[in-house]
């Protein structure tokens, strides 16, 4: 048998054209990181004629298949592929079957259908999620999502110690692939389901996760021989500056000073931000340091003077304080609480910006279910990783079969000066006959001297905010001479006390105004 293709465990293999088998695997989002929170969006399919046709006669996956006989074709049916080796080279579902009349498969026309399917990996974008983690770890949230979602996936080959921990992390209806693919893209590591159906998440330190190498000086065993097509530096894909935009987040606990709007018939009071209750659960307003006590509008909380117990009624989405009773001139009022901002941060690499020169060259990741610091530095350290000193793109062509997009392979050529171990981006099977194939394989390399970053950020001291929100920066060297800095951006927030004056230009002493206070003196 020259090569083999099952369909739902049927063999099929008499009724195709070999030379109509085109399967292409390529990671969806090339050899970049690109604005996504995933580092890689696998994209696999298969497509081939078979005389099995018309598809009417096809069954479905959830029937019984008849034994003996002609076999039929089975929609939504697991399709594998086999080379001459019996090595498998494809192994996904049937998706899309398409009948027609053509003469391509003998001297007379006849009926045949098209086969086309996607890959194990591709499926996965077939199934939505809707989870909320707190406190998971990257190894126990995928478990999870996959023994819920897709248990037919292996998972003896998960590693069992976790990379990183997640403060918070949410997925709402949103793909199972890009849940998953979203933890790689934070780890750093590289994630597929292979064609046994074993989910691979590997470490981007490990030298290779394909089954061989490719060299100039071939065993034959471990590593197979390749031919150079193409050898590309890409500096249009180089960035050392990634700007993050982020979920929003809590602020810590706030106090906003009101006092300059006691005046003794004044009881409406405006907020500056919209309140959420401070990290013990309650808000607190206090008049001349006597707590008030608090009710929300649209509940049945009730002022003192309509019956009800409340000194005060707090409208949460207007930002107002409405007191029973005004404060008194010179009253020192303080409400607080806390409110919501956008998570943003800048991170640079300052090796390649010394590197390229100036100015930066920028790329972003916006990102809106990330909400905590560290897992906003670590995605922004994954593109780094990847682009800071451009993409180094190499394309080869190989006799041998089992590499899928998303593995990492060692490449030696001396000839070419490579040596190096690259991510395998896109594969293309070309039929040669006899169940033989050519592979045109594209590989792309990422800057591997930045890796131990994404190893390194869970030891670093825990992030905090302060209250001022004032910029922080803070540097990062490691023994490769690369230099990552992060600044971490928010919008001022002022704790400014007094009288408010209206000014052409601010001048710092405290009596600026500023948005959310309404009273300002002349």
């Amino acid at each position: 048998m020259a090569f083999q293709i099952l369909m739902a465990g049927q063999d099929i293999t008499a009724y195709v054209d070999q030379f109509s088998l085109d399967i292409h695997d390529s990671l969806g989002q090339g050899a970049g990181a690109g604005n996504s929170g995933a580092t890689q969006g696998r994209a696999a399919t298969f497509k081939f004629n078979t005389s099995l046709g018309p598809m009417s006669t096809a069954i479905g996956a959830g029937q019984t298949i008849p034994s003996g006989g002609r076999p039929v074709l089975v929609r939504q049916g697991e399709v594998i592929i086999k080379d001459a080796s019996g090595i498998i080279v494809f192994g996904g579902f049937a998706t899309k079957y398409t009948d027609t009349t053509t003469s391509v498969l003998g001297q007379t026309k006849q009926n045949f259908t098209t086969v086309e399917g996607i890959d194990y990996s591709t499926s996965l974008q077939r199934v939505l999620i809707n989870e909320i983690f707190t406190g998971g770890t990257d190894v126990a949230i995928l478990r999870y999502l996959i023994n819920r979602y897709a248990s037919w996936i292996n998972l003896q080959y998960l590693p069992a110690n976790a990379a990183y921990t997640f403060e918070t992390k949410n997925f709402r209806n949103v793909t199972l692939e890009v849940a998953v693919q979203t933890i790689a893209g934070i780890t750093g590591y590289l994630l597929f389901v292979d064609y046994q159906k074993n989910l691979h998440y590997i470490p981007p330190t490990q030298a290779s996760s394909a089954p061989f190498s490719l060299t100039t000086n071939p065993d034959f065993h471990l590593s197979f021989p390749h031919s150079v097509v193409e050898y590309l530096v890409d500096d249009n894909s180089a960035i050392n500056r990634v700007f993050f935009y982020g979920g929003q987040k809590l602020s810590n606990d706030f106090y906003q000073d009101l006092s300059p709007l006691a005046n003794g018939s004044n009881t409406l009071f405006p907020l500056a931000y919209y309140p959420s209750k401070m990290s013990d659960g309650q808000y607190h307003i206090t008049v001349n340091g006597v707590a008030q006590v608090i009710g929300i509008s649209g509940t049945a909380d009730q002022l003192i003077s309509q019956g009800g117990t409340c000194n005060l009624i707090l409208d949460v989405g207007g930002k107002t304080i409405t007191f029973d009773v005004a404060p008194p001139a010179g009253a020192t009022v303080l409400a607080g609480y806390r409110y919501s901002y956008p998570l943003s941060l800048v991170l640079t690499d300052e090796t390649s910006h010394q590197f390229f020169g100036n100015p930066y060259l920028d790329g972003s990741v916006d990102d809106n279910t990330i909400f905590d610091l560290p897992t906003a530095i670590q995605r922004c350290k994954v593109m780094l990783a990847q682009q800071s000193l451009g993409l180094i793109s190499l394309k080869v062509d190989i006799y041998k079969g089992g590499l899928q997009s998303g593995m990492t392979i060692k490449v030696v050529n001396p000839l070419r000066g490579i040596n190096a171990t690259y991510l395998v981006q896109d594969v293309e099977y070309a039929p040669l006959g006899a169940g033989n194939f050519v592979y045109h394989v594209s590989l792309g390399a990422w800057n591997w001297n930045l890796i131990d970053y994404l190893l390194k950020l869970p030891t670093l001291s825990t992030f905090q905010d302060d209250q001022t929100d004032t910029q922080e920066t803070i540097q990062i060297t490691s023994g490769n001479n690369a230099n990552v800095q992060v600044t971490v951006t928010t919008a001022t927030r002022s704790t400014q006390t007094g009288v408010y004056y209206a000014r052409t230009t601010p001048t710092g002493d405290g009596h600026d105004a500023y948005p959310g206070f309404s009273t300002i003196a002349s």
